[in-house]
């Protein structure tokens, strides 16, 4: 490059400042390329990726949560995927499973933890307290409108938690002995435009009021704009604050909210997988169509040119196509066009030459294509594939309970999650108008003790009894387990239930003279002792007095 200089006479100072930009451009990009971040480069290929990256993920929140909400709603009641998704929520958080339904509809059952001062579990304040509880989750109490029971209450949490990412509950006065009672909200009463500085200080966020320590203390609910559109509400949308002690309202603080405190509103669940779910039920509907034309094996007799140019009509006759009645044209008589498909129809659209409709589609690719797109849907979603797709071709017992093993703890987590942030709210809730009401003898000592119950959802069966079982006895035996927190695996079984029924079992087998003791490996069973006994008295000589 030097001699292309001296060849220009380019003078010396400007060669060597050439050169030094030259040495400077390549230092930034080899900087660039080899101790930067590869993936925040925005290059020709990554440039949709970077556009438009936000600030926060408020502020995404902020633009799109309606329009989430909208189309989550649209694929919980059209998309066969999305209706599983919240199926599964249903049935694994909140459960219970049909062997192991409880006596109240409550869901999860509630298990008192009050001790004596002397640390022994206060069975005089547990049981009333949990009877108590029993009953308040009928539905003449434990709603607002006398209709959903307490389980019922906890399903639609549920629902509401994966549909629409967040759950909306207010805690009324009601007219039953507990004098409390739950009313589900709709989430669309938060209204996500509503943004504020209050005079007092406070930030209202998305009609979430917060104090300066970023503390929820009042909900402004506002009727829905799609009420308002429905005729349901006045014109005039009116805001009104609730106390937050009066609001349940929760959504998951991680995945999409991570890294922003201020985060006060929480997104739909399949937000990553919206996009895939709608195209590819759009998809499945157009596979559907095809097969079925194809199935029909649809044709077409087409007219061709004479040596006139025209189209062989003659006049333009077209007596040959089926025509219209008086009564079906609304007094016109015309040409009635094919407008339908049906097996082995032929439409006459002219003369001379039959055109085949034959499509190919759905092919031999069509499984494995929608197959590949579920593994992603189901990676977003969190259920293991074969679960959620309901596809067990490649599943054997090892890959399934690894699968299961897997699943199961993310049901648990959101197991854990409900319980902590919306049923154990009810509870304490509950316990106070307890003792307001009276319906309880309870004291501020009492509230304490009772405030950190054990809610026990449901659980799910051994995937091999005997093995399972085994290990489970032999954890026992040494002390790493106990039989409490087996049973609560299980779901809805507690050890004091498990102890009155065995009981009273034995008490009436031992009434009725059976006996119901399990067998000892190796023990006689009673009949063969009873002959063995007999046979050797008749071989042996008897006694002589």
């Amino acid at each position: 490059m030097a001699d292309s200089f001296i060849s220009l006479g380019i003078p010396e100072a400007l060669r060597e400042r050439e050169a030094e930009q030259l040495r400077d451009r390549r230092n930034r990009q080899l900087m660039t390329g080899s101790r930067n971040y590869q993936a925040a480069r925005r290059t020709r290929t990554n440039r949709d990726f970077l556009f438009d990256m936000g600030s926060s993920p408020r502020v995404h929140i902020y633009r799109d949560l309606r329009v989430l909400r909208n189309a989550s709603r649209k694929l919980s009641r059209n998309n066969d995927y999305m209706i599983q998704f919240l199926r599964m929520n249903r049935v694994n958080v909140v459960g219970p499973a049909s062997d192991q339904l409880p006596d109240a509809p409550t869901g999860m059952r509630l298990q008192a933890r009050a001790k004596t001062p002397r640390g022994k579990p206060d069975e005089k304040l547990n049981r009333p307290v949990q009877d108590h509880w029993s009953t308040f989750s009928y539905p003449e109490n434990a709603s607002a409108n006398g209709q959903q029971s307490l389980l019922d209450i906890l399903l639609k949490a549920q629902t509401q938690l994966a549909r629409d990412g967040e759950t909306l509950a207010r805690l009324v006065p009601a007219d039953n002995p507990y004098g409390i009672a739950v009313k589900p909200l709709d989430v669309a009463w938060l209204d996500e435009t509503y943004n504020e500085r209050r005079p007092n200080g406070n930030r209202v966020i998305m009609s979430v009021e917060l104090n300066s320590n970023d503390r929820p203390v009042a909900y402004w609910l506002t009727p829905p704009a799609d009420d308002a559109a429905a005729g349901i509400t006045p014109n005039v949308r009116q805001r009104t604050p609730v106390p937050a002690e009066e609001i349940i309202h929760t959504f998951l603080p991680f995945d999409q909210n991570c890294g922003d405190d201020t985060s006060t509103r929480g997104v739909p669940w399949a937000h990553a997988a919206m996009t895939k779910l709608w195209h590819m039920g759009s998809f499945d509907e157009a596979a559907i169509i095809a097969a079925r034309i194809g199935a029909s094996k649809q044709g077409f007799f087409k007219n061709q040119k004479n040596e006139f140019g025209d189209f062989g009509l003659g006049n333009n006759d077209t007596s040959f196509l089926p025509q219209t009645s008086e009564a079906e044209g609304q007094g016109l008589r015309g040409t009635q066009l094919p407008d339908g498909v049906a097996p082995g129809q032929f439409d006459v659209i002219g003369e001379y030459d039959f055109v085949p409709f034959d499509p190919k589609y759905p092919s031999e690719m069509f499984g494995p294509f929608n197959s590949a797109m579920l593994h992603g849907v189901a990676c977003s979603l969190g259920p293991a594939y074969f679960s959620f797709a309901s596809d067990l071709k490649e599943v054997n017992f090892s890959s399934a309970r690894i699968g299961l093993q897997g699943e199961r703890d993310w049901w648990r987590g959101l197991q854990f999650f409900l319980i902590l942030h919306y049923l154990r709210r009810i509870y304490l809730a509950w316990l106070k108008s307890c003792m307001v009401e009276g319906v309880i003898a309870l004291s501020p000592l009492d509230l304490a003790r009772l405030s950190n119950p054990r809610f026990i959802p449901r659980g799910w069966a051994y995937m091999q009894p005997v093995d399972d079982i085994t290990a489970i006895e032999k954890a026992i035996s040494i002390g790493m387990t106990t039989r409490t927190d087996e049973l609560a695996e299980l779901g809805n079984v507690e050890f004091t239930d498990v102890i009155e029924t065995l009981g009273a079992e034995n008490a009436a087998a031992e009434a009725a003279g059976v006996d119901i003791s399990p067998a000892r490996p190796g023990a006689i069973a009673p009949a063969a002792d009873a002959s063995a006994d007999s046979t050797d008295s008749a071989d042996k000589p008897k006694k002589q007095d």
